[in-house]
């Protein structure tokens, strides 16, 4: 039994690059789902991710949310840094790249240069998020709370874009100019997620080392 500590780093929304060792999806052997509750969409996304890496796309049973990740200065909101921070079991001799998957809302603290919580302090102490990853790294966490719509098929688009988007910070790519690309910011708007083509733009394929 090995364990995995999972570290994560601040971002708006998608991600903020912050760089650690390099992470390739060619010396990755497997991804993992660690759902945290139930999670509708579960085998959606491991369809999806498989499909697109051509990797194994392993599922971990569910787990409860890290104690002390609840605050409620804006509503029930989680802590992404601390989903990201708790120990995973991980077994066999190869460490997955992990992707944590909720229903409930997330957040993270968005701070300035100098460390400080941004201002305004009440905007940015708390501020609601679509995923959070390590860029690169071994692991994100995404929330499908801020998602939901009555047409699947846009729903689909939505985990699917974000999933690959955190993916693709985990394997080392930062925001993207292109408007069509995954990787490109979503800027606070769900809008840029269903505006997103369904892959990578070129440049990022290249850097991944994807046909």
């Amino acid at each position: 039994m090995k364990k995995l500590l999972l570290i994560g780093c601040c971002l708006l929304l998608f991600a903020t690059c912050k760089r650690k060792a390099p992470v390739h999806p060619i010396d990755v052997n497997v991804i993992a789902l660690q759902p945290i509750g139930p999670f509708d969409a579960l085998y959606f996304v491991q369809g999806e991710v498989g499909a697109f890496f051509h990797k194994p796309v392993i599922i971990f049973p569910p787990i409860r949310m890290p104690s002390g990740a609840l605050d409620t200065t804006k509503g029930e909101r989680y802590s992404a840094d601390s989903i990201l921070r708790r120990p995973i079991p991980v077994t066999g001799d190869h460490l997955p790249v992990i992707v944590a998957l909720t229903e409930k809302d997330i957040f993270t603290t968005v701070r300035d240069k100098d460390g400080a919580v941004k201002l305004p302090a009440y905007k940015y102490a708390v501020w609601g998020i679509f995923g959070l990853g390590d860029c690169p790294g071994m692991a994100s966490v995404v929330s499908d709370f801020r998602l939901h719509t009555a047409d699947t098929a846009q729903y689909h688009h939505r985990i699917r874009t974000i999933v690959l988007h955190e993916l693709g910070h985990n394997f080392g790519l930062p925001h993207c100019p292109n408007p069509r690309c995954i990787m490109n910011d979503a800027n606070e708007k769900i809008a840029t997620i269903d505006k997103s083509s369904d892959d990578y733009c070129r440049s990022c394929r290249d850097q991944l080392g994807l046909p």
